[in-house]
């Protein structure tokens, strides 16, 4: 009986092995595909950041710019209401734009290098 139990777990062992190599075998033939989706992404999300913050910067500057023209005319409660905040917004705003443009031109112009970075980042 214990000869029949230790040849069934080998049997089984045995097409767990070649199961997980077949498996080895499909996910090295997927990955180029993968490779080549993940940099598409990469090129839309940093595309997506870098409009947004820019849209944020812009109306971060025209805020300051008329609280600052207006700076005699408004209160001076308003103009920092105005003023304070849309300076804080427009430097974050300025730099997440140019983190994401230079990770966009990455991206961009060294995909495979962009890549390479994004996996030491994953498993890390």
């Amino acid at each position: 009986m214990n000869d029949q139990l230790q040849a069934q777990i080998t049997t089984i062992l045995a097409q767990i092995a070649t199961s997980i190599g077949e498996l080895k075998d499909y996910s090295v033939e997927q990955l180029p595909d993968i490779a080549q989706q993940y940099i598409t992404y990469g090129i839309w999300i940093n595309s997506i950041y870098v409009g947004v913050s820019l849209v944020f910067l812009i109306i971060c500057s025209i805020v300051a710019y008329k609280a600052f023209r207006n700076l005699g005319k408004w209160g001076d409660e308003y103009v920092v209401l105005c003023f304070g905040p849309s300076i804080g917004i427009g430097i974050i705003s300025m730099f997440t734009f140019f983190d994401k443009l230079h990770d966009l031109i990455l991206v961009t112009t060294a995909p495979k290098v962009w890549f390479i970075l994004e996996l030491k980042n994953l498993i890390s």
